[in-house]
């Protein structure tokens, strides 16, 4: 099949820079903070401390399921004897941090205690309701909780800040398999520290947060287990490292942290395998706070981009607000004329859109309920590289040709000369 002759003619069109934008959340948005946001069985789920979704009464923890929000199940019920002596509300003082899926079970993980079913810190849901792991951890205080989930090795990874599992002393740091908890040594050593993110890296269980040292191995705020033995990763990151995040194949950690070389008040860092240790994110030193006090919080791989959250005001002296995106070379606003105006804290691509989640009202000055959408800046930018220009063409006409569905620019699921009109449409509209 020939290239169709409509294409050939858009690319006569001058390339236009493809900018993403904000979108109001599918359904509205909830009454309070969003602090994680996740998939369950194909469906967005969100999770914080709010007692409602766009009315629909949901404690803590949604799911966007048939054109509406949900709760699920019973949500996270909160029981706390300290609860008047906090002065907190009872829904708003207990919160959902971690979302996890495995198979069909959704795991959550956050700073509750329910004492009528027995789910502390974390429980675990099958379609249909909430059950405990085992007595669970020791949440119920405001400086308590589990902040994340993954799964290594068959075990159900469990850290935040807590000092029991089940029947097991621990320090920040569990493991729940065949039924029951188990430690990992003496877990992350520090005073007043917790662990705030893990991920599989290289077959490695990573762990991040605030600690100098896990299980007796000497480690600044990050470490590595391999299965059997803890061990450090290079000079480690002296300060709190907030978030993990894997992009492009490379591992990432954002917080407030100290490079080697004394570099200070870095908002980000790469881990170099080769040197074994970690480095800036160019060649510049990039990926210095603007204010070394308001540090990165989350981060997200989405399209081809580095995006983070927190409440900062910029990096490398480029100003942004609470979301910043870095291609590779510079950083910028996603949308330089409407940024959140307080803290994002959670992100979540879905492959074709960012979610994004924190205790904004607003995104510019536009009133947006803690939960906002970045859409992708343009359907005809089909190679997802920000720009429009032959190369979308070209990979249009790849799609097309190949009988891809990713062509179907009428989304009526037929390749036909209608595809080629939207595409063309789009293309020359610069979206």
């Amino acid at each position: 099949m020939d290239t169709p002759a409509f294409v050939v003619a858009a690319a006569l069109a001058a390339p236009a820079l493809a900018q993403p934008q904000w979108a109001q959340p599918p359904g509205g948005g909830p009454d309070g903070p969003v602090y994680v946001i996740a998939e369950y069985s194909g469906n967005p789920v969100i999770g914080g401390a709010f007692t409602s979704v766009n009315g629909q009464a949901a404690r803590n923890v949604a799911r966007y399921l048939a054109g509406q929000w949900q709760p699920l199940g019973d949500g996270l019920v909160a029981d706390f004897d300290a609860i008047t002596t906090y002065n907190y509300n009872e829904a708003y003082f207990a919160y959902t941090s971690a979302l996890y899926q495995d198979g069909g079970d959704l795991f959550m993980g956050g700073n509750f205690f329910d004492t009528v079913n027995g789910r502390a810190g974390i429980a675990r849901f099958n379609g249909s309701d909430w059950f405990p792991l085992g007595t669970g951890l020791d949440s119920g205080s405001s400086s308590n909780g589990t902040y994340a989930i993954t799964k290594h090795l068959g075990d159900l990874v469990v850290a935040g800040n807590f000092r029991r599992a089940g029947p097991h002393s621990v320090t920040d740091i569990a493991r729940w398999n065949d039924g029951s908890w188990s430690t990992y040594g003496t877990g992350a050593e520090s005073q007043g520290g917790s662990v705030y993110d893990t991920l599989v890296f290289d077959g490695d269980l990573v762990i991040a947060g605030t600690f100098d040292a896990v299980s007796g191995t000497p480690a600044e705020s990050v470490a590595r287990w391999n299965g059997v033995a803890w061990t450090a990763m290079g000079s480690g990151l002296p300060g709190t490292v907030r978030d993990l995040e894997i992009h492009n194949g490379d591992l990432y950690a954002c917080g407030d942290v100290t490079l080697p070389g004394g570099l200070s008040n870095r908002g980000i860092a790469r881990w170099n395998p080769a040197a074994a240790e970690w480095e800036t994110i160019d060649n510049n030193g990039g990926g210095l706070l603007n204010n070394p006090n308001s540090p990165a919080l989350v981060m997200a791989s989405h399209r081809g981009n580095l995006y983070i959250g927190g409440y900062m005001s910029g990096f490398d002296g480029t100003p942004f607000t609470n979301l910043g995106v870095w291609n590779g070379t510079a950083w910028s606003a996603p949308v330089p004329s409407k940024q959140p105006t307080s803290d994002v804290l959670a992100l979540y691509s879905d492959g074709d859109r960012l979610w994004v989640g924190g205790d904004f009202t607003t995104i510019g000055s536009d009133a947006y309920p803690s939960l906002a959408l970045l859409e992708p800046p343009c359907p005809a930018d089909v190679n997802h590289d920000g720009v429009l220009d032959n190369g979308d063409i070209g990979a249009f006409v790849t799609l097309f040709l190949a009988g891809e569905l990713a062509a179907d620019f009428t989304n009526d699921g037929i390749l036909d000369n209608g595809d080629i009109g939207a595409f063309v449409a789009a293309f020359l509209a610069g979206c």
